[in-house]
């Protein structure tokens, strides 16, 4: 939200506070429902996809903060996703700009005049002179992330508004002479505070209501800022924070900036917090600070994923299911089962090729196989690996065989072209002569077929002679392990 007449000195931040709770008179805030969480597979570009396993949306607006922190209305709405994956915790935020806003107080109309601005560089507009301190990162809009994994700070003793935990601030910032726009990140309240675009993986783009940025926070660097943010009181580590059940406290910050005339400067009008309804103390979420812990007001509850029909130790597969199930690659059935010894189909098994490419399937909407709908579940995929030579049709190629049960022959030939194709060395070669079943490999399959056992995808089906079965269908469970094997080949 932006204020065009005089701007509010927010070196004054406790005076602010005391002046919401004096005039700003909250018509009541609804906490946001607890948010499930599970793994997924995101591409960090810049685009929130839902069938990349984010979760439903935590809110960011005037319902869930009222009047927080200013006693404008809010001309900004924000709606905050997450999910993870064996690296660290994803988050995605899409910023709606220029909504309707009547200053309550005088009933001035603010409507539209709220727009995004890109960062510049670092901010120096709200630089605190006594400490140095560098709250938001950037100039221009800021989004700002914070986090208490299972609770540990507050549960600590953590609570007051000066305990923090780190800020993690990412501001957009504008590709010169044509090119993509490029997200820089900035953390503030820990152990330094600096600069860590390195130590993330991001990305944003303007849209046409806003801007709309994902990053990915490494478990690593949220567990280091966790242990100084409580002087080591707080011992985390990766399994517990994404421990089925677990509680992930988390807060959202944004911080607005404009062009002010009277000034002839970028101003700064307001920043404003998820917070929840009352503080752990009861006091009403709306006159917390907002950066302290108590304020956090979204939390996220870990689905860590576990399937009744597969142990998590203990069988061949177990080891590669679950690794594939953390990486989003393959999902459940309906019955919320795994099915290990289900077969895997030709569709099916290039839907998960897409998710482990994490290829954008949105342009993908005509197909030249008669039984392949471009609407249906597997369609876009279908159509990237074809159109990417990743996999052909069956007998005269106007089919692509849905249905059809994968062979292990044709796995390793779509594997084959698929590592290639995204430069992969495949020019490793198994002597497959001591495979007694080697006559019935396919001419088309037979150099695919000695690099994936040379690369560790196929091995002989039998413990007491050497049977490739290139024939053989391909059950789920081993494609959980194939796909596994693949990733640490492609890797390593």
């Amino acid at each position: 939200m932006k204020k065009f007449t005089k701007i509010l000195v927010l070196t004054a931040a406790l005076m602010a506070i005391l002046a919401v709770a004096s005039f700003a008179s909250p018509h009541g805030i609804i906490e946001n429902e607890p948010v499930d969480i599970s793994a997924g597979n995101v591409t960090i570009d810049g685009f929130i996809n839902e069938d990349e396993g984010y979760s439903e949306p935590a809110l960011a607006n005037y319902d869930t903060l009222g009047y927080y922190w200013a006693h404008n209305p809010l001309s900004t709405n924000a709606s905050i996703y997450y999910t993870f994956n064996d690296d660290g915790i994803v988050v995605g935020v899409d910023v709606i700009e220029g909504l309707e806003a009547i200053d309550e107080r005088d009933g001035t109309d603010l409507t539209g005049l709220n727009q995004f601005n890109y960062s510049t560089g670092e901010d120096d507009l709200d630089r605190d002179v006594d400490t140095g301190a560098n709250d938001y990162g950037w100039n221009g809009d800021v989004i700002g992330l914070m986090f208490d994994p299972l609770g540990a700070l507050i549960g600590e003793g953590f609570s007051g508004s000066s305990d923090l935990s780190a800020n993690y601030l990412i501001g957009l910032f504008q590709g010169a002479d044509g090119e993509a726009d490029y997200t820089r990140v900035y953390r503030a309240h820990s152990i330094e505070d600096k600069e860590i675009t390195d130590l993330v993986v991001s990305a944003g783009r303007v849209t046409e209501e806003g801007w709309m940025i994902e990053i990915m926070i490494p478990w690593d660097l949220l567990i280091e800022d966790v242990d100084w943010a409580s002087m080591s009181m707080v011992q985390l580590n990766k399994e517990m924070i994404i421990a089925n059940g677990a509680i992930i406290r988390t807060n959202f910050l944004y911080q607005d900036r404009f062009y002010d005339d009277e000034q002839g400067a970028v101003a700064t009008w307001g920043r404003y917090m998820t917070a929840p309804a009352t503080l752990n103390d009861g006091t009403p979420g709306h006159m917390g600070s907002g950066e302290g812990i108590a304020s956090y007001g979204i939390k996220l509850v870990v689905n860590s994923i576990e399937f009744p029909d597969v142990p998590k130790t203990g069988t061949w597969y177990s080891e590669g299911v679950y690794y594939c199930a953390s990486k989003g690659y393959i999902t459940g059935t309906d019955k919320g089962e795994f099915n290990p010894n289900g077969k895997l189909t030709r569709e099916q098994f290039v839907v998960i090729l897409a998710r482990v490419a994490g290829a954008d399937l949105t342009q993908y909407t005509v197909s030249k196989f008669a039984d392949v709908k471009a609407t249906s579940w597997y369609g876009p995929s279908v159509i990237w690996a074809n159109e990417s030579e990743y996999v052909n049709g069956v007998g005269d190629g106007t089919k692509f065989g849905v249905g059809q049960d994968m062979t292990r022959e044709q796995l390793a030939t779509m594997f084959f072209r698929y590592a290639k194709g995204n430069g992969v060395n495949v020019e490793g070669k198994a002597d497959l002569s001591d495979y007694t079943d080697v006559a019935t490999i396919g001419s088309w399959a037979k150099d695919a077929c000695a690099w994936a056992v040379d690369a560790g995808l196929l091995s002989s089906t039998k413990t007491d002679a050497k049977v490739l079965s290139p024939k053989m269908s391909v059950t789920r469970a081993q494609a959980a392990k194939i796909f596994m094997s693949y990733d640490a080949f492609a890797q390593a």
